[in-house]
């Protein structure tokens, strides 16, 4: 999106973009469904509990993808720690920002494939930027980093990764997608379908020219260009598929996150 915007695509197309930075997918969602914003990006998880508790809210686009050869997240234990797979964190504590975070569903799915109990491991919150304290001073035994903390820790030489539990979820889901209210895309479907093809169009030239992002992204997320910190180069969908996003609605619903399953095309504009 943000290429689509400096490059001139999405202005072509007949539209002018106001970007801003969101502090969570919540306050996203809120300023969408009060009108402020028209269109946000949030985790799909976090838009299938919204849509079971009935907020009237439309995918419109898939953003990032996850593949195996693209990690994005990582758990992470102290060097000296006993733990050596996530079979070992029965009785233990796993520090996450929030306890409706998405990592803690799927790090319940990577322990119970993994012959674990995911019941016995326990979550407790911990804001991001005190979670390696807490992690180094013994207060929790875990925790799932994403960027740019995991490579901050793995900087420290004080921390192991052992994978990333989104592979657990499956080969290729959506990790997170651009979506308006059901209103506007009834109302506004032409402005939808613009906006659509400027994402479209960008997540092409973006995943064909991925060294070319990194200068995009980086002043965007307050990075330096070239900073270790700058996550992997994900792939960016660029087509709708609904089997992409089924595997996380089924699969947030066995481990508790949603309180039950739907059919993803409820919620997708196709």
């Amino acid at each position: 999106m943000l290429y689509g915007v400096q490059s001139g695509i999405f202005e072509r197309l007949g539209l002018r973009l106001d970007v801003q930075p969101m502090s969570s997918g919540s306050v996203g969602v809120s300023a969408v469904v009060g009108g402020s914003l028209q269109f946000a990006k949030s985790s799909v998880v976090a838009l299938a509990a919204a849509h079971v508790h009935g907020l009237p809210l439309k995918i419109i686009a898939p953003s990032t993808i996850y593949t195996p050869d693209r990690p994005v997240a990582g758990l992470i234990v102290a060097l000296d720690s006993p733990i050596r797979s996530p079979k070992d964190l029965a009785g233990k504590t796993v520090g996450v920002s929030s306890l409706l975070d998405s990592r803690v569903f799927t790090l319940r799915a990577w322990v119970d494939q993994v012959g674990g109990d995911y019941r016995a491991v326990k979550f407790v919150e911990i804001p991001g930027p005190s979670v390696l304290a807490a992690l180094f001073s013994g207060r929790i035994d875990a925790t799932v980093a994403s960027y740019p903390l995991l490579p901050d820790a793995m900087a420290t030489g004080r921390a192991r990764n052992l994978g990333d539990p989104n592979g657990a979820i499956g080969k290729r889901w959506v990790l997170n997608t651009w979506y308006t209210t059901d209103t506007y895309a009834a109302t506004q479907s032409d402005v939808v379908h613009r906006f659509q093809r400027g994402l479209y169009a960008s997540a092409v030239y973006a995943n064909a020219h991925p060294d070319e992002m990194e200068a995009v992204l980086a002043p965007f997320a307050g990075l330096e260009k070239s900073n270790t910190a700058l996550p992997p180069r994900s792939l960016i969908g660029t087509t709708m598929n609904p089997n992409e996003y089924q595997v996380v609605i089924d699969v947030a619903a066995k481990y508790g996150y949603i309180e039950k399953a739907f059919p993803a095309r409820e919620f997708l504009q196709t």
